[in-house]
């Protein structure tokens, strides 16, 4: 009794096993058995999609399938290069988007100092106006000046042409032309000396004649 225990206890453990490798290989079994359904499934349309397209695939599932392996690769290069693209894309965007900044902060400091050579315009051209308007105005004094001298100069002119009649002597008339003509102010001295002298101009034989 004591040998045949053991070996009854290693029995149950066998068994045990046994009857677990037993269920995992059904579990196996039935996965199997469903994937077969559906690849079957798969199969039947693989056939009604090789029949369909008899003339570019020759009625080979393989040909298919090959196709199907050559479309997923190209698909994953167009999807890996689309990443490259917008990878690009990104980088492009990001390049734009500083420059604009950049453009953004010159046109401000543009802006800036436009203002101000606008402003410096701005007090030049007032600046310039009021330098105009004096300038305008000291043409317009000097005119009237000149023509005040030019009057006062015709007076004199005709003054002393009254006070040279007044001599008798030819030769004190040319005289006084001669020191009218080597003197400037010579003239209004002669005939600011006749006024003091006589008061007024004088006439006949009171002017100039000694």
């Amino acid at each position: 009794r004591d040998v045949a225990r053991p070996v009854r206890h290693r029995t149950d453990e066998e068994i045990m096993q046994l009857s677990a490798q037993l269920q995992q290989l059904e579990e196996e079994k039935e996965t199997e058995k469903h994937r077969i359904s559906k690849n079957y499934h798969c199969k039947q349309y693989l056939e009604a999609v090789v029949h369909g397209y008899e003339e570019e695939f020759q009625g080979e599932i393989e040909k298919l399938i090959k196709r199907h392996e050559t479309l997923e690769r190209a698909n994953d290069d167009l999807r890996k290069g689309s990443e490259r693209n917008q990878e690009l894309l990104d980088e492009r965007r990001e390049e734009l988007r500083k420059r604009q900044t950049q453009l953004q902060n010159e046109q401000l400091a543009i802006s800036s100092k436009l203002h101000e050579h606008q402003m410096h315009l701005e007090r030049c051209r007032a600046e310039s106006s009021d330098l105009e308007n004096k300038l305008n105005i000291a043409m317009e004094e000097k005119e009237l000046k000149e023509s005040n001298i030019g009057v006062v100069t015709m007076a004199i002119e005709q003054i002393f042409e009254r006070i040279k009649s007044t001599c008798r002597l030819p030769q004190r008339q040319a005289q006084m032309a001669d020191q009218v003509n080597t003197r400037y102010g010579l003239r209004m001295d002669l005939v600011l000396h006749c006024i003091v002298r006589h008061g007024v101009i004088p006439a006949g034989e009171q002017g100039c004649g000694r």
